[in-house]
């Protein structure tokens, strides 16, 4: 299937017309299917009735003996994933006030109060907190986009609603007896090296099955349930090896994967020396870079399968679906029949 080169002149005329936005070669359809017979296809903002539109506003049936089609794509625009969005959707920057930047996930509802919800990581809209060491409290600001993209305190989207401890596997201990050797042991050191200081951790132990959290928007209609380049979640789906799968993140748009191994317990480096340890975990080729953290997988029916949280150059690590919603009691806004719910 090639341009006539006459012919594709003759389409570039149409793109003077208002709701034209562009013309490519295809394939009639009818009712969303694709048939056999090749058309010019001309691509416009909205499919209007024809009884609606004046002679000059019709799109001719043929053109160089060549059948036409049209096609609604709506007002094309650069995708701009760490700008400002409003409504914000998921799949955009998004982060505490305290942090870089992370991918807003999802919205869910409260299963007790109703209440619309940002979902994404603990470490994108909590500040990888573990609840006790006072890197991040409900009420804290929640920037769209996130600080490392420009976001400041004019860009609140919302507020840190709930969060999921993440645990390391080295903590500080919190027992007075170990205070007071620090003190002491601090006190010697300093007679010697002053820039020097004296810390003790211990070995937690404790794995981690989801790095969630969620904000509260400033008001409902600041957010909107479509997630970009994907569209609105159908449902949940159990993860298995072998699924097709995708996601729409912040740093590399909408990339696809395969899900290799579920029921993972990984160890994830978090800077600074420290490790968390997560169990339950869904395991996929590569899919996303630094950023992308906080993006919802899903197959190719869009129905949410995990939530990413790491990875690396060679793969995708995400928590269960089931497990955050569990976790958090919450439900996934999902597209129904009859309206977005």
């Amino acid at each position: 299937m090639k341009w006539n080169k006459r012919t594709k002149q003759n389409c570039l005329k149409f793109l003077e017309m208002d709701n034209v936005v562009g013309t490519g070669l295809g394939y009639k359809e009818k009712n969303g299917q694709r048939g056999s017979e090749s058309a010019l296809v001309f691509l416009v903002k909205k499919k209007i009735p024809e009884k609606e539109l004046s002679p000059m506003e019709l799109i001719p049936k043929k053109v160089d003996e060549m059948m036409t089609d049209v096609i609604e794509v709506g007002e094309l625009q650069f995708l701009d994933r760490v700008g400002k969005m409003r409504p914000a959707k998921p799949g955009i920057s998004i982060g505490h006030i305290n942090t870089s930047a992370g991918t807003f996930g999802a919205l869910v509802k409260d299963q007790k109060t109703g209440k619309v919800l940002i979902l994404s990581n603990n470490h994108v809209l909590a500040n990888l907190t573990d609840g006790r060491d006072g890197r991040a409290s409900k009420g804290d600001l929640i920037l769209q986009p996130g600080r490392y993209d420009g976001g400041t305190e004019k860009d609140i989207l919302g507020y840190l609603y709930k969060y999921v401890p993440l645990y390391r596997e080295l903590q500080q201990p919190s027992c007075p007896l170990a205070g007071k050797v620090k003190k002491a042991g601090q006190f010697f050191l300093n007679t010697v090296k002053s820039n020097y200081r004296i810390e003790f951790f211990k070995n937690s132990h404790k794995e981690n099955i989801v790095d969630a959290a969620l904000a509260e928007p400033t008001a409902e209609n600041m957010v909107h349930p479509e997630i970009v380049e994907v569209g609105v979640p159908e449902g949940t789906v159990q993860a298995e090896p072998g699924m097709k799968v995708l996601k729409s993140g912040r740093t590399t748009g909408l990339t696809t994967g395969t899900i290799k191994v579920i029921e993972a317990t990984l160890r994830i480096n978090v800077g600074e020396g420290n490790s968390i340890i997560m169990s339950e975990q869904i395991v996929c080729t590569p899919m996303g870079s630094p950023g992308d953290s906080g993006s919802l997988i899903l197959d190719h029916n869009l129905k949410a399968t995990g939530l990413l949280c790491a990875g690396s150059n060679l793969a995708t690590v995400g928590n269960k679906i089931s497990n955050v919603l569990s976790v958090l009691g919450v439900n996934l806004v999902i597209r129904t029949a009859a309206k977005v719910s």
